[in-house]
C-alpha cells in the first residue's frame, strides 16, 4: 500500500522515510506529517493525578504524527527552557522518534516521562536551539512485556485497574507488528478482518470512538483490508477531508474492491474534488457493471445516450436503463422515461414516459417528481391538471429540485 510504506534502513527499527536523510538538518525540512495524537503537557490518570510531564524542562507537549508521504509514524517531543536572567538563555529541544504503531506510542506515552523520552538511547533526531543532529544509536528492540509489567509495577503502583488493563492491552498490541512480517495469506486476511470489526465496533457503538477506530482501521489496511479502506475514505468524506477520502477509495480500488471502485468512478464522473474524467470513472464503471455491482446500469446508460467516450448508441442505453429499474435502481426510470417523451431510441409514448416518471417518484427521485409536475402542467402523458403540477412540483422542490424550484417560480407558486 502506498501509503503505508516501510523501509529497512540500518539502525532503526520503524522509520519513517526521513530516516534515509543522512542530513540531520536536511531531515527536519524534509519532513512533513499530519497529527495523529496530541499527548499534550502531561500524562495523568482519570482522578487527574499527574503521572508524568510530556517534556523536559519548563513547558512543551508531545505529539504522535504520521508521516505524508510514506505513512510513518513518529513521536515528537518539544521543550523549553527559560532562563530567569536576560541574557538570551532559553532553550529549545525537539526530538523526532520513530515507532511501529499508534498502540506502542500510547504505550511510551503512558511509561516515559518528558526526561525519558529525551534520553531515548536509540538513533533519533534531536534538536537544540533548532540545530538538528542525529543521536542515539544501534536498533531499537521490541519491547519485553515483562520488563514493561515490572516497570509498571515499580513506578506506577497507583494505577487503577482500568489503566492496568489498558497497559496489559497495549502491552499486548506493541509486538503484534513484529510478526504480522511472517503471517501467511490466510493469516494477514483474518488478522485484518478482525482489526477492522474492531474499528467497526468503535466507530458504531453506543459512544463512538472515532479516533480509536480510525487507528484499527489503518492498521487493518496495512495488513490490505480493503473494507477499512474505504471505511477510512467514508471518516474522511464526512469530514470534507476529500483529498484523503479519494486516496483511499483509491487504494481499495486498487486492491479490488467494488466499493472502493465505485466511489472513485463517481468522483471522475462528476469531477467531485478531481479533475473530471470521463476515460477513467468508465473504466471502473465496465469492470463494476461486468461484476454485477448495482447502481452501474444507470451510468453504463448515461455513457450510451449521452456519446460521453464515443457516438451516442440510444438502443444500448436504453437496454441499460430497462435493466436499472429491474434491478430496483432508482433514477433509471426518469432517464427511461425521457427517451419515450422524446421518442429517443424508442418509439414515441408520451403514457409510457409519464408512468416511468412515477415509478422514479415512487423510488425517491425528486427530477421524477418535478417531471411528473411537467407532465400535469401541460398535459403530456396525462390530463392537465395544475393542483396536481404544484403539488409535485413543491414535493420536488423541498428536496432542493432546482428545475422544480424554477417552475414554482414560474407559475406565481410558493414553494
Amino acid at each position: 500500500m502506498s501509503g503505508a510504506k516501510k523501509m529497512n534502513t540500518e539502525g532503526t527499527r520503524f522509520p519513517c522515510h526521513f530516516w534515509e536523510t543522512g542530513d540531520a538538518e536536511e531531515a527536519e525540512k524534509a519532513f512533513r506529517g499530519t497529527l495523529v495524537r496530541d499527548y499534550g503537557e502531561y500524562t495523568a490518570l482519570e482522578d487527574g493525578t499527574v503521572l508524568h510531564y510530556n517534556y523536559m524542562w519548563d513547558d512543551g507537549a508531545r505529539f504522535l504524527t504520521r508521516c505524508d508521504e510514506c505513512g510513518g509514524l513518529v513521536i515528537m517531543q518539544r521543550s523549553e527552557y527559560h532562563s530567569c536572567f536576560d541574557d538570551d538563555g532559553d532553550g529549545y529541544y525537539q526530538d523526532w522518534i520513530p515507532v511501529a504503531s499508534v498502540e506502542e506510542a500510547d504505550l511510551m506515552n503512558i511509561l516515559w516521562g518528558g526526561l525519558d523520552l529525551e534520553g531515548y538511547p536509540f538513533r533519533h533526531l534531536r534538536g537544540n536551539n533548532f540545530k538538528y543532529s542525529w543521536t542515539g544509536g544501534g536498533a531499537p528492540k521490541p519491547y519485553d512485556p515483562e520488563e514493561l509489567k515490572e516497570k509498571i509495577r515499580q513506578n506506577y503502583s497507583g494505577l487503577k485497574k482500568n489503566q492496568k488493563e489498558l497497559l496489559e492491552k497495549l502491552i499486548s498490541e506493541a509486538g503484534k507488528e513484529e510478526k504480522e512480517e511472517s503471517l501467511t495469506p490466510e493469516e494477514k486476511i483474518a488478522l485484518g478482518n478482525e482489526y477492522n470489526n474492531r474499528g467497526w465496533e468503535l466507530q458504531t457503538g453506543d459512544d463512538p470512538d472515532m479516533e480509536g477506530a480510525v487507528s484499527w482501521y489503518e492498521k487493518a489496511a496495512e495488513l490490505g483490508n480493503a473494507t477499512a479502506m474505504v471505511n477510512l475514505g467514508n471518516i474522511c468524506e464526512e469530514k470534507e477531508d476529500w483529498e484523503n477520502a479519494y486516496r483511499w477509495y483509491l487504494e481499495a480500488a486498487y486492491a479490488g474492491d467494488e466499493k472502493g471502485m465505485f466511489n472513485v468512478a463517481n468522483m471522475y464522473y462528476w469531477g467531485e474534488h478531481v479533475d473530471q474524467d470521463y476515460g477513467k470513472a468508465y473504466e471502473y464503471f465496465r469492470k463494476l457493471y461486468e461484476a454485477g455491482h448495482p447502481g452501474v446500469s444507470l451510468y453504463m446508460g448515461l455513457y450510451a445516450e449521452n456519446g460521453f467516450l464515443e457516438e451516442p448508441d440510444y438502443e444500448a442505453a436504453v437496454r441499460y436503463y430497462e435493466q436499472g429499474i429491474e434491478e430496483g435502481d432508482e433514477y433509471c426510470p426518469v432517464n427511461l422515461g425521457r427517451m419515450y417523451c422524446t421518442g429517443t431510441g424508442v418509439p414515441e409514448d408520451l403514457q409510457k414516459g409519464f408512468e416511468l416518471y412515477m415509478l422514479g417518484w415512487e423510488r425517491g427521485d425528486a427530477l421524477a417528481a418535478a417531471n411528473i409536475g411537467y407532465c400535469y402542467e401541460v398535459g403530456q402523458g396525462v390530463r392537465k391538471n395544475r393542483k396536481k403540477a404544484v403539488e409535485y412540483y413543491r414535493a420536488a422542490a423541498e428536496t432542493g429540485e432546482e428545475h422544480a424550484i424554477e417552475a414554482l417560480e414560474r407559475l406565481g407558486e410558493e414553494k
